[in-house]
């Protein structure tokens, strides 16, 4: 069952003439982001633009085949920090080779 979409910042987009902002829903997988837009003149009113926006990120979610990503947690599952050490370490090996080579 996915929730609500949350929208983030709403913009005007003056070329299609509507609303776009990037929705954020937690599912049974994740967090899922996706565009939303919603056609409408600069002046609607908010609640509106709103519901309009929550209406279509609602549709692309339930139709599949829209564009959309998966957000990744920074410490893969969880259950240590494994991923991120060996991340860091590579990091700073790569860090460490191009200084060398630089010198």
């Amino acid at each position: 069952m996915t929730q609500i979409p949350e929208l983030g910042d709403v913009t005007y987009n003056a070329a299609s003439q509507s609303f776009e902002a990037l929705a954020t829903c937690d599912t049974q997988t994740g967090q899922i982001r996706l565009p939303a837009s919603f056609e409408a003149p600069l002046d609607a009113p908010e609640q509106l633009v709103r519901q309009g926006l929550v209406a279509d990120a609602t549709r692309k979610m339930r139709n599949g085949s829209e564009l959309r990503s998966h957000v990744a947690h920074p410490m893969g599952d969880g259950s240590d920090g494994s991923e991120v050490a060996s991340l860091f370490t590579s990091a700073k090996r790569f860090i460490g080779n191009a200084w060398n080579k630089a010198a």
